[in-house]
This record gives C-alpha cells, structure tokens and sequence, in this order.
C-alpha cells in the first residue's frame, strides 16, 4: 500500500482516539487537545515517508502525543510565568476601579475585569481565539482569568 495511502488510513483509524488521550491529559481543554492532536497528525503526515507502517504505528503516535502535551503544558507554564509576573500587565489589570450600583454583581470587578467580561462572553467560541490573541495570551490563559473574574463575583456576591 503506497505510503500516502496508508497514512490516510491511520488518520482515520486513530484520530479520535488520539483527540480523547490529549483531552483526558489537558483536564478536558478542548482547544488545547484540539491543538495537540493536529499536531501530532501534522508530525505523522510531515514524516510520512520515514515512518514504517506496517510495524506499531499506534505505539508511535501515542509517544509522539506525550511528547507534544509535555512541551505544550512547558510552554503554557512559561506564558503563565510570564504573564504572572510582568509588572505592565499587573499595572494594567489594578488601574481605577469599575464603579457600577451597589447592587450590581459587579460591583467588586475594577473596569479591566468588567471589560473583558464582557468581550469574552459577547463573543463566541471562535472569536475567542482572536480575543486572547489581542490581548497576547492563550486561549487557556483567557479561560483561567475568566474562571477567576466568575469566582470573584461568586465570592462577593
């Protein structure tokens, strides 16, 4: 079976699996186990004419998918360090409070905050991609700030 056809069929053969074993080792972010899971595909295809076929290809995805998820989650930890810890995005995230009702539930939001509520949830999933981007951050660092700005209106409520 020529080289191109066979990898046609190990894509469709193992995708899926493939997809579960990323989402179930990023704690089910989809977009991330998205992202990992093409990437693996990607390797496979781009090294399509070195790989043997016939012999454990499943083995050698599931490899090739842990190598990919431990860089990916390396460099997530290194953008969230950053992001953490660099003082013009600190600043920017504690200038002059939101000041709405007092019995608004956003009342403990400063306008950062508010303003990123409500980009985040006036756009939908594929814009939201976008949105991090603009704001120079993963789509799972925009998940984590938003599950932190709901937590604090839980909290304060």
């Amino acid at each position: 079976m020529p080289q191109k056809d066979a990898c046609d069929q190990v894509v469709e053969q193992y995708y899926e699996s493939i997809y579960r074993y990323c989402l179930q080792l990023l704690n089910n972010d989809m977009d991330a186990a998205r992202d990992c899971c093409q990437e693996v595909f990607a390797v496979l295809i781009h090294k399509q004419s070195e790989l043997d076929f016939d012999n454990n290809i499943r083995g050698w995805l599931y490899a090739c998918t842990d190598r990919i998820i431990r860089n990916y989650k390396k460099q997530e930890a290194q953008r969230s360090a950053w992001i953490e810890t660099d003082p013009e995005l600190l600043q920017q995230t504690t200038t002059a409070p939101f000041e709405p009702a007092a019995d608004d539930v956003f009342a403990s939001l400063d306008e950062t905050e508010y303003e990123l509520l409500k980009s985040y949830y006036g756009a939908d999933y594929g814009t939201r991609t976008a949105l991090a981007k603009q704001l120079g951050m993963t789509l799972t660092q925009l998940y984590k700030k938003i599950h932190f700005i709901r937590d604090k209106i839980k909290r304060n409520k």
